[in-house]
C-alpha cells in the first residue's frame, strides 16, 4: 500500500511540472500539488491570511519533517509568503467551489 502511494506522489510531482529545472512553481501551483493531496483546501484555505508568517513556517516544517510533505525550501517560502498575504491564485482556488 505504501509503495502504491508513492508511486501515486511520484507521478503527481512529475505531472505538475515542478521537477527540477521547471520553472519557479507559482502559489496556486502549490497549493494544489502540495497541500491538496492531503488536505481538503478547506482545511488550507480557512487559515489563508489568518495565520502568521511564523505559524505557517512552523506548519509547513512539520508538514514535512513529520508528515513527509515533498516541499523543498523554496517552495516552503513561497507557499508561506502566498498564505500569509493572499496571492490572487491562493485567493481564486479558494473561492473555487
Amino acid at each position: 500500500m505504501k509503495m502504491i502511494i508513492a508511486s501515486m506522489l511520484v507521478l503527481l510531482y512529475a505531472g505538475t511540472g515542478l521537477a527540477a529545472g521547471s520553472p519557479k512553481p507559482k502559489c496556486g501551483e502549490l497549493l494544489l500539488s502540495r497541500c491538496q493531496s492531503c488536505h481538503y483546501l478547506e482545511r488550507v484555505c480557512s487559515q489563508v491570511g489568518v495565520k502568521s508568517k511564523r505559524r505557517w513556517k512552523a506548519t509547513l516544517k512539520r508538514m514535512v519533517k513529520r508528515r513527509g510533505a515533498e516541499l523543498s525550501g523554496d517552495e516552503q517560502e513561497i507557499l508561506v509568503g502566498c498564505l500569509t498575504a493572499p496571492d490572487p491564485a491562493i485567493v481564486k482556488e479558494c473561492s473555487t467551489p
